[in-house]
């Protein structure tokens, strides 16, 4: 979990008006942060407790259909990620750092072991952010 932690308070934005080869860069990192977030059985049981998550990251209230799937509700953020200004995603950036900070430090339980594999031998979220970066820095250069 502090591995996320780092790759979230990486991701600066330029301060220019248009979107940068970087800010795409940072958005599409912050993207599959969140995908990787939402659809953990670690962080994230139930469906349910993705609620205050959703509501303190985002702060809106999607319909109870959404949360019945965590992929419905993947979509709903990733187009609120895509279509958001760059403040607006500053802010979205530093509120998944803080709510995660707050849980990491509430449930030292959340530690995970690095290179871990779970019981279908698929590699654990840090695994999948890692590739995710490595791509983006290969097509970035």
């Amino acid at each position: 979990m502090k591995k996320i932690l780092s790759y979230i308070s990486e991701i600066k934005l330029s301060n220019s008006k248009n979107f940068s080869s970087l800010e795409l860069e940072d958005r599409a990192v912050f993207m599959g942060v969140v995908a990787e977030l939402l659809l953990s059985k670690e962080l994230f049981k139930r469906n349910e407790e993705l609620k205050s998550f959703i509501k303190v990251v985002f702060n809106i209230n999607p319909l109870e259909y959404l949360f019945r799937s965590r992929t419905l509700l993947l979509s709903r953020i990733i187009r609120i990620i895509e279509s958001a200004e760059k403040d607006e995603l500053k802010k979205y950036i530093e509120n998944v750092y803080i709510y995660i900070e707050k849980t990491t430090d509430k449930e030292n339980k959340l530690k995970p072991a690095p290179n871990k594999t779970n019981k279908k031998g698929k590699n654990n979220t840090i695994d999948t952010i890692d590739r995710w970066r490595k791509v983006i820095n290969r097509n970035n250069e």
